[in-house]
């Protein structure tokens, strides 16, 4: 989700970057829902719930770390 670096972040953009398909994204994106850390302003579009929370991930979890 920070890695598409525009917020609100459409939820079918999160599903095609990192998902199979957008029904394989709908468990996690409920997990973190579930666990306040996402909220979701209006339908198919979902946020972080803490300011600048996009940032700081992109700054101390680059990317290239994940990667393959």
């Amino acid at each position: 989700m920070a890695a598409l670096h525009e917020a609100p972040y459409r939820t079918a953009d999160i599903a095609r970057a990192g998902y199979r398909s957008r029904g394989s994204a709908s468990e996690p994106r409920d997990n973190l829902l579930r666990k306040d850390l996402i909220w979701s302003p209006r339908r198919g579009v979902v946020d972080f719930t803490v300011p600048q929370f996009a940032e700081y991930i992109r700054r101390n979890h680059p990317l290239e770390d994940f990667e393959g």
